[in-house]
């Protein structure tokens, strides 16, 4: 386990079916943060392995999702700005991908729009808003009627670095919609740069 977890820290665990751990082991596994999944009955190990699983890979999105935006692309939608700067807060439904806190946002035009500060349901915090939720959310460097308009399009302005970093390290964790959604981004930036746009 200890091996595994300096290549792959989501499948580092131990998993005991109707055994007992050896004397010591549990304390070594603290001390290497390595987590010992043990029951005498296989379906109840089976229910615990998926949910450790399922948290570990949540963990992992998290941690890198800090310095990295994951894609999405989203429509602001007409007749729902609530605040027209600082921050500038509109209603928008995500079209495709995740929208997290954090997220640079970019026009197709390549003009930079601003970042995502808070994402809101029915007046509550959220952590994130997937394809086909209509949130609302506050964007820091935006105002509305200058660089944000009523039925813009954005996309989450990721580098060609993060891209290659999303589609190598996190393919697992992201949707074939989502890295669908990379491509366009990559292509959207690339016709940018040719046009000498970006």
């Amino acid at each position: 386990a200890r091996a595994v977890k300096e290549t792959e820290e989501v499948y580092s665990c131990i998993i005991c079916f109707n055994v007992e751990t050896l004397l010591g082991v549990e304390e070594a596994a603290v001390a290497y943060g390595i987590t010992i999944l043990k029951d005498r009955v296989i379906y109840q190990l089976l229910e615990k392995v998926e949910k450790y699983l399922k948290e570990a890979k949540e963990s992992k999105l998290r941690k890198i999702t800090r310095e990295i935006p994951l894609p999405a692309k989203i429509m602001v939608l007409p007749k729902y700005v609530f605040r027209r700067s600082r921050p500038a807060i509109v209603g928008v439904e995500v079209l495709e991908g995740r929208l997290i806190p954090g997220t640079p946002l970019i026009h197709p035009s390549g003009r930079e729009v601003g970042r995502i500060q808070q994402i809101q349901y029915e007046g509550k915090p959220i952590p994130e808003a997937r394809k086909g939720n209509r949130v609302a959310v506050s964007i820091t460097g935006a105002t509305v009627g200058r660089n944000l308009r009523e039925g813009d399009i954005l996309y989450s302005n990721i580098s060609f670095e993060s891209i290659q970093i999303l589609k190598s390290k996190l393919r697992d964790y992201l949707s074939e919609d989502e890295l669908k959604l990379l491509d366009e981004i990559q292509a959207m930036k690339i016709k940018l740069i040719t046009r000498g746009e970006l």
